[in-house]
């Protein structure tokens, strides 16, 4: 086969794929090595350390599935690396080596952490995840181009009906957390029996509950966002020349309809139901951000909308979210309000990044990760806007110290409360976060440049 497929062509400069390697294999390694217990007196203690302790211990499917799971991304972002400068059967020995080298050196430590077992059956494991991540690796990397093309187009021919897409997709995504889906007949009828089907219900039923307030919190901040998704349904309307009334009417049925949609499907996840208090209030809010659009946006426009985004990046917009933000990660990290004991010196701080995962489920972690991703991702968005409207340079460096920054506060505000504490392992994910929309901005401001050249 003469060349190279599209999908992994030499493209510019190979220290940013180098870094999403490195970076994906430090942060498995990391997981892999939690809660970082080592005690080598212990361990051999209780049958020695190094290659001669790892055992064949049985292995739950859950946990092999983790196992192969977990080694996906690792062999898909070096086998992208690698590809990049050496033939495919090189990059992918090279890739397969790597990744049980890796495996194997988390399992060696794991011999001097008493409370993890060292297992040649998750080696197995994790060489077989780098191999099916090698060779997914050219199909997934061409879908990416591949969306990454479709957003762009969308973007220059109707951009708001794009974005309301994207963020119609997201939320419903973000609304299957923690997915702990219900597998069995008795689990939905209890998913259904504590749904709360009338706004009575829904305003009591939980009172008296010790994580009302960041309840109520996450509430207030989805129905911000709801705000912004009916300003995108409204003005989509608009892109298709529908008249403002009737551009307004649709904004309000599809927001409201979305969020029909999101509250139903939260009946088949097992540690969340149905709220009907959630679905008036997400519904109102979408209508105030589609009388926001029509009334704010495009009504002084004096002329039809044209699907101008420039309008809805003025600085003074840019700063309300970027400070709204903001303020709604620090208030997050706060609650509950009344146990910050500041006079007290706070509680201890978990130094070790990712140390706090040790003994929590896949679907968990996986909700946090992409709990947190999603929230510094869309503040780096956000920051990255302002600080190109402003005209500053280095957009992107200020940007990260920004989020940062904001993860900094919101741990240091932790450090101090009565019943939480403090982890370094949140700000790594928004710096990690940031440098992932700086790529991704990258890629569709120049598929967009592309489109509309």
């Amino acid at each position: 086969m003469v060349g190279r497929p599209d999908s992994i062509q030499r493209t510019g400069s190979g220290l940013c794929p180098a870094a999403c390697a490195l970076g994906v294999a430090f942060l498995v390694l990391a997981g892999s090595l939690s809660p970082f217990a080592f005690d080598l007196a212990a361990a051999r203690a209780n049958g020695g350390s190094g290659v001669a302790a790892i055992g064949w211990p049985r292995s739950g499917f859950d946990d092999l599935l983790t196992n192969v799971g977990v080694y996906l991304p690792v062999g898909a972002a070096l086998f992208l690396w690698l590809r990049r400068n050496a033939p495919a059967g090189l990059a992918l020995t090279l890739t397969v080596a790597v990744g049980g080298a890796v495996s194997l050196l988390a399992e060696v430590l794991q011999t001097c952490i008493p409370v993890r077992t060292a297992s040649w059956i998750d080696v197995i494991a994790n060489v077989l995840g780098t191999l099916a991540g090698a060779a997914l690796a050219p199909a997934v990397s061409a879908a990416a181009r591949y969306l990454i093309r479709r957003i762009s187009i969308g973007l220059a021919r109707r951009p708001m009906s794009t974005a309301a897409g994207i963020l119609a997709t997201g939320l419903l995504v973000m609304g299957l957390r923690p997915f702990d889906f219900t597998t069995t007949t008795p689990a939905l009828h209890a998913s259904l029996a504590g749904s709360h089907w009338s706004v009575a219900d829904a305003i009591l039923g939980d009172a008296g509950h010790t994580g009302r307030a960041a309840g109520d919190l996450s509430t207030i901040g989805t129905a911000g966002v709801f705000v912004v998704l009916g300003i995108c349904m409204a003005l989509a309307a608009r892109e298709s020349r529908r008249s403002r009334r009737r551009a307004s009417a649709a904004g309000i049925m599809h927001v409201t309809l979305i969020a029909v949609l999101i509250e139903t499907v939260q009946i088949f996840v097992a540690s969340r139901s149905f709220d009907v208090g959630q679905v008036l209030l997400n519904a109102c809010a979408g209508a105030l951000g589609a009388y926001l659009a029509i009334n704010a946006i495009d009504a002084p426009s004096r002329s039809a909308w044209r699907g101008q985004p420039g309008l809805l990046l003025h600085p003074l917009l840019l700063w309300t979210a970027l400070l709204l933000q903001v303020g709604y990660c620090l208030a997050s990290a706060a609650v509950p309000f009344q146990d910050l004991a500041w006079q007290d010196g706070g509680s201890a701080v978990m130094w070790v990044p990712f140390s706090g995962y040790y003994g929590d489920s896949l679907t968990s972690v996986a909700s946090h990760l992409l709990s947190v991703g999603v929230a510094f991702s869309l503040l780096a968005l956000t920051a990255a806007l302002l600080v190109r409207r402003v005209g500053a340079r280095a957009r992107w460096w200020v940007t990260a110290g920004v989020v940062l920054t904001v993860a900094l506060c919101c741990e240091l505000i932790q450090s101090a409360h009565a019943v939480r504490i403090a982890d370094l392992t949140d700000p790594l994910l928004a710096l990690t976060a940031a440098m992932l929309t700086a790529l991704a901005y990258r890629r569709v401001r120049t598929a967009y440049a592309a489109a509309t050249a």
